[in-house]
């Protein structure tokens, strides 16, 4: 009797702290999701090989290459802008980023949690975050965090909607995106 407890404790703490079973609840709960057709009101705009070939690596752009692509998609009647490049650095740049970002009034930044920390709550939390710089931060719409966590598969299967900081600080996908993440 001793023996099967002891063996029924030892699989339980295997099962706990290895989890054996995970990738095959990975892939059961790969198969309760059906491919769909992405929206057509939704356009994803990205820097390609061409883009890099043309202008070199992206993060040497200047600004006011990103600044004509905002006024290019308020001109196509684009409803919310979302960026996933952090322009965290002063740049000299960033007065004409930020007249751009103000004038379609529907751009939404990022804002990334830096170094997760181990948190009882529901919440990922991080011990601090970057943000845009200040004048992009006050030009911009809304902010919302771009961190994700992949499984241990690498697949992507839940965006948390809140991030939190070590010391209180919370922050959320933003409303204008949430809509379209859902």
């Amino acid at each position: 009797m001793l023996i099967a407890l002891g063996v029924g404790l030892l699989f339980t703490l295997i099962v706990v702290f290895l989890q054996p079973f995970a990738s095959i609840v990975w892939r059961l709960s790969d198969q309760l999701f059906l491919p769909t057709s992405p929206s057509p009101n939704v356009v994803i705009v990205a820097i390609d090989d061409e883009s890099l070939a043309q202008y070199g690596k992206w993060s040497d752009w200047p600004r006011s290459l990103h600044a004509q692509a905002i006024e290019n998609l308020s001109q196509a009647g684009a409803m919310v802008i979302g960026f996933d490049i952090l322009f965290a650095d002063q740049s000299a740049d960033d007065p004409e980023l930020a007249e751009a970002i103000a004038d379609a009034g529907n751009v939404v930044l990022p804002v990334v949690g830096v170094e997760p920390m181990p948190s009882p709550q529901s919440e990922i939390t991080y011990r601090d975050f970057l943000f845009p710089t200040s004048a992009l931060e006050e030009a911009a719409a809304a902010m919302g965090h771009a961190n994700v966590a992949p499984d241990g598969d690498g697949v992507i299967r839940r965006i948390p909607l809140v991030a939190r900081a070590a010391f209180g600080k919370v922050v959320e996908v933003a409303e204008e995106l949430r809509t379209y993440i859902l």
